[in-house]
């Protein structure tokens, strides 16, 4: 399953491998301004159905990359979307990533 979306600052794609009970994810979230090396730290939380990735990053530059999975698991629907916040440099930008 593909799942996209963008801000006005940020885009992302995440891809998503679901078995019955497993789910392995991974993807990223990039930066869409000039200035990828002055975006500095970066906290983001990227909220499913089910499953919710979160964290901070000190130098992205302007790239964070995304990683989650479980076994034994509820796992997320195709036609709900994940939930994305992202902050750096005193800015907030929030955007979900729907199924293509």
């Amino acid at each position: 399953m593909r799942f996209e979306g963008e801000g006005d600052h940020w885009k992302a794609l995440y891809l998503l491998n679901k078995g019955e009970n497993t789910e392995n994810g991974q993807g990223s979230i990039i930066y869409k301004g000039k200035d990828k090396e002055k975006v500095g730290k970066v906290s983001y939380v990227v909220e499913g159905e089910i499953s919710k990735l979160s964290g901070t990053d000190d130098e992205t530059e302007g790239k964070i990359n995304l990683n989650g999975g479980c076994s034994g698991c509820a796992t997320q629907s195709s036609n709900a979307p994940f939930h994305v916040t992202i902050k750096w440099n005193g800015k907030e930008g929030k955007f979900d990533l729907t199924s293509k």
